[in-house]
Order: structure tokens, then sequence, then C-alpha cells
């Protein structure tokens, strides 16, 4: 089976377990699509050319989505190696402009 983004696709048995699991334990879907991708490591790809034709104004939210995404990594990032390039990628300006 080919790959998608670095993630091993899952076979029909093993969604319909994941159903299964998730009715018993009352999971949500963003719970069961968390415990699937627990471990593994995702790369995304640089979306700048994808996005340069994009009007670069820049919103008067930013200082304040910077704050929260800086304490979301502090709180879901536990390596600092991993945290120092979650900051450099600067999603708060990305989502800004």
């Amino acid at each position: 089976m080919p790959r998608y983004c670095g993630i091993e696709p899952i076979t029909t048995l093993q969604f319909l377990y994941l159903l299964s699991v998730m009715a018993t334990l009352a999971m949500t879907a963003d719970d069961a699509i968390a415990c699937q991708l627990k471990g593994q490591t995702l790369r995304l790809p640089n979306l700048f050319n994808f996005y340069s034709q994009w009007p670069n104004e820049m919103s008067p939210h930013y200082p304040k989505l910077k704050e929260i995404i800086e304490a979301k990594i502090e709180e879901w990032i536990s390596d600092e190696h991993i945290r120092a390039k979650a900051r450099k990628v600067d999603l708060p300006l990305f989502c800004a402009r």
C-alpha cells in the first residue's frame, strides 16, 4: 500500500476495529485520529509558493495569535529541538497574512 504524508494507511478491518474502540470508549473522531497518528512523524511541505500571490497585509490579531500558539507549542511539544523548529515555522505569521 502507498504511504501518504509519511502515514501508513489502514485496512478496512483496522478501520472497523478503530470505530468499535471509539464507540466503546466514547471517543470522538479527533481522538481516534490522534491515537492513530501518535508517535508518527508528519512532514509538511513548504507552502510559500502556493500562497505567494495572496495579499500581504498583516492581521491586527497577530500578537495575540502568536501568544496562543506559543503556549500550545509549550503544551504539546516536549522535545526542545522540535519546539525550536515549530517556532521557526512561525505559524501565527502564516495565519495572520
